[in-house]
This record gives C-alpha cells, structure tokens and sequence, in this order.
C-alpha cells in the first residue's frame, strides 16, 4: 500500500511539473505561445494512468512472448497539453549505500524509460501523437511518437505504436488512476 501511495504521489508530482513546465517545441509539434484548447476527444486523456499490461504479437496476431504484467508505469496527460510517462522493470536492485557505481547506473539504464512533451490528437485516425522534448534516451528527442489508441468501457486505455518492419505489434494496456 506504501508502494502504491508513492507511485501515485510520484504521478501527482509528475502532473504538476508537466503542467508547469515549458521548453521548446519542433515545427511539428504544438505551439507553446497559443492558449491551449483541448478537443473533446483530448480531453479524455487528460489524468493519470498505471501501466496495466505489455502485449506482443506477431503480424498474423499469434502471440509472440507471455503478456508482461508486472512492470510499474504511469502515463499522465495535463490539460495544459503536457504528457509525462516512466516505465520501469520489477524488483530492480538497490544501489549502493554510497551511491550507484557505473556498473550498477549502467545496469539499471536498461530497466526504466521515461519521456515527456506535448500531445496532440488525430480523432479520425484514432491516433495520439506525443512530440517528446525530454527522454532519458537521448536518441529520442526530439520524436514525435504516434501511438493509435482505444479507450474501453472499464476505464481502459490502449496504446499501439506503428508495427515493426516483420508487421509485430506492441500494445500497452493503461487503467485510470482515480481522481
């Protein structure tokens, strides 16, 4: 239950940082100077989410591994127009007492990923598009992510990146944290 307050109070924070926050945009993405008005189709992923579930499957939509579960994430959306998601694996080791040592900062690179930016919304296309201005993958900024969504009836959103090069696909399951 600790864990949980922390991972919400870490969201809460999350939210209000995104919502302060300014930076630079590409030409692509939204222009911070206009007042933002968020469509009605925007505004319904405006909150926070937790990371529910990782899917993987072939071009054919055979399964490709066991579905991931036990990952710990949160997306949020602002009404200001900032997104804001951390992805992170389970049961990562501590550190250190006097701090990570390279070996332990590089071995834990690879169990969380996080970015941050502006979104915007295709309606007729069903896709969100997060313009990242801030990753923990360098490579990956500036981007801008399309993901075509789904929202579902018990409060479930559905992520789905462009499939790869072999057709696969990767779909991420969201919940909606309570207000």
């Amino acid at each position: 239950m600790a864990d949980r307050r922390a991972l919400l109070l870490a969201a809460g924070a999350l939210l209000a940082t995104l919502a302060a926050c300014g930076g630079s945009h590409s030409a692509d993405g939204p222009d911070e100077s206009s007042p933002v008005d968020l469509s009605a189709a925007a505004r319904r992923f405006v909150g926070a989410w937790s990371l529910e579930r990782i899917e993987r499957r072939d071009a054919d939509g055979a399964l490709l591994a066991p579905p991931i579960d036990d990952y710990g994430g949160y997306l949020v959306y602002a009404a200001s127009g900032h997104m804001g998601v951390a992805v992170m694996l389970p049961d990562r080791a501590p550190y250190a007492a006097d701090g990570p040592t390279a070996e332990e900062a590089l071995a834990q690179f690879g169990g969380y990923t996080s970015y941050f930016g502006r979104f915007t919304v295709h309606e007729a296309e069903a896709v969100v598009t997060h313009h990242v201005e801030g990753s923990l993958d360098p490579r990956g900024v500036p981007a801008q992510a399309q993901r075509a969504y789904a929202f579902a009836a018990d409060g479930r959103l559905t992520l789905q990146p462009p499939p790869g090069d072999d057709g696969a696909r990767t779909t991420v399951t969201w919940m909606r944290q309570p207000v």
